[in-house]
């Protein structure tokens, strides 16, 4: 994070009235986040860590890398017993389990399993699907073990309705990639050895208060390897956040994280500006609705605000949309062109230019909307980061420009 200048001096005019670097895991003086609540994210030492209740996710990728502030929407994990395998309701099939391994957060409660025969082996946990939402995420952490070689299955079943989900999801120990079933499933390489597997599905003809079984093991072909579990979540949703630990009861939600920032510490009135944000959208394409607010400077209502929204039109078509209102005056308000990569792990790069000779908007170096009328917030009093919205996103930058600026370049990808 850095201000160009003390705050006493932010009111005068300068290249960047504003500009925060989120890769540097600092929140920008004046800043507040609010969560109701703690969340988990992936920390420098490869460690997942709780973060308490206000206080930032600056999570880090395997590698060490920030990866930047992580905002959140709500989620629930229907699961109970979420990082208890060695609990009677993670039941084991043709395998054991051992504890005492090392878990994604130091702790010794990972558990290790262990084929001891037959033609399959692994684990299976129930819960119950509640509430009903068009897609549910699977999720779970795995280890494999130096040496142990083969494939690992991952399916979900609803025993109320005898159904399995087919093609079943495939993780080979030997590569660390899905090797089938990648309609359904995806992996996420994560620190100190450790895989998420990530499986979205939709519920067409289930019902709340369906019993749902989740398995992940070894498969029939021989060699049939040994691995670490830790951490399984269930969300109504279509795609997985961070993980929400649970004790005996499922149903544990963790709250929607935002950022405020006092528009007086950088918004100039008289002479409009230009907002620019980076940020990394989370989750798989087959995200489900709106995918929210981004940001949005607002005084409290619609009537003057800017705003960078990402959404999903019909059809799996994602889109980003600027925003611009003055007065209870919409003076932009319009989709980019379809952008089929919007989950391709690249930093999505998006800005608005804004004052008395009009508005534009740019996503990735181009341009998705512009107009002469004036458009002039008046009094927008805070910026938002992570509004409203069904994903989360890594924050990188953020900068605020008290002139207009050359969006094509500084959107450019």
């Amino acid at each position: 994070m850095s201000l160009l200048g003390p705050i006493s001096t932010l009111g005068r005019w300068r290249e960047e009235a504003f500009n925060v670097d989120f890769l540097g895991g600092r929140l920008p003086v004046g800043a507040t986040l609010s969560r109701a609540g703690s969340a988990l994210y992936w920390d420098a030492d490869g460690r997942l860590r709780t973060a308490g209740e206000n206080e930032p996710q600056f999570e880090y990728d395997a590698n060490g890398r920030p990866c930047g502030l992580l905002l959140e929407p709500q989620s629930t994990n229907m699961v109970n017993y979420s990082n208890d395998a060695l609990h009677s309701s993670w039941v084991v099939s043709g395998a054991t389990k051992t504890g005492g391994y090392e878990a994604p957060d130091g702790t010794p409660t990972g558990v290790r399993i262990d084929p001891v025969g037959g033609s399959v082996a692994g684990l299976y946990k129930g819960f119950t699907l509640s509430p009903l939402a068009a897609s549910i995420t699977l999720s779970v952490y795995i280890k494999p073990i130096p040496g142990q070689l083969g494939q690992l299955a991952f399916t979900m079943r609803n025993d109320t309705r005898s159904t399995t989900i087919s093609p079943y999801g495939y993780f080979s120990t030997e590569t660390m990639s899905v090797s089938g079933g990648a309609e359904y499933w995806s992996v996420q390489r994560c620190p100190r050895g450790w895989y998420r597997m990530i499986g979205v599905f939709p519920t067409t003809n289930y019902q709340a208060g369906d019993q749902l079984r989740f398995y992940w093991g070894s498969t029939s072909a021989s060699p049939r390897p040994a691995f670490i579990v830790h951490g399984m979540q269930a969300e109504a949703r279509a795609n997985a956040t961070s993980l929400i630990p649970t004790a005996d009861v499922g149903g544990v939600s963790r709250a929607l994280s935002m950022v405020s920032i006092p528009t007086p510490l950088f918004y100039r009135p008289d002479v409009g500006g230009a907002l620019l944000i980076e940020a990394v959208p989370l989750g798989p394409p087959a995200a489900d609705g709106d995918l929210g607010y981004l940001a949005v400077m607002n005084d409290g209502t619609n009537g003057n605000r800017v705003g960078i929204y990402t959404r999903r039109d019909s059809g799996g078509v994602f889109k980003v949309q600027a925003v611009v209102t003055t007065g209870g005056s919409t003076i932009i308000s319009t989709t980019s062109p379809t952008m089929a990569n919007l989950y391709d792990g690249r930093p999505l790069k998006m800005g608005v230019n804004f004052g008395a000779s009009g508005a534009e908007s740019w996503v990735n170096g181009t341009a998705i909307a512009s107009s002469s009328s004036s458009a002039l917030p008046v009094a927008p009093t805070v910026l938002e980061l992570r509004k409203t919205g069904q994903t989360g996103f890594y924050y990188r930058t953020l900068r605020y420009y008290d002139k207009a600026v050359d969006m094509a370049t500084l959107t450019a990808r």
